[in-house]
């Protein structure tokens, strides 16, 4: 994983990088350090990353999905 590919997980998360860290439970220079390339990131914190980006995302489908079918069933109740 790439510094830009972990700030760019960190933006679609919609995290400060003090807000990344402390879901990491890491000090947020740390993770800084990992953002500004000054320190590798490693194998067990992209596991991590990738772990929460997949997460959120399966949250954000289920939502649109209970909106999705709470609307069709307003749009039914009103005979549409």
């Amino acid at each position: 994983m790439t510094a830009q590919e972990l700030k760019s997980l960190r933006d679609a998360l919609g995290l400060s990088q003090q807000g990344m860290a402390d879901l990491l439970k890491i000090e947020r220079v740390c993770y800084t350090r990992y953002e500004n390339e000054t320190r590798l990131i490693p194998s067990y914190i992209e596991q991590e990353v990738k772990f929460f980006s997949l997460l959120s995302q399966r949250v954000q489908q289920k939502l649109m999905r209970e909106a999705r079918e709470q609307s069709l069933a307003r749009d039914a109740g009103r005979g549409r």
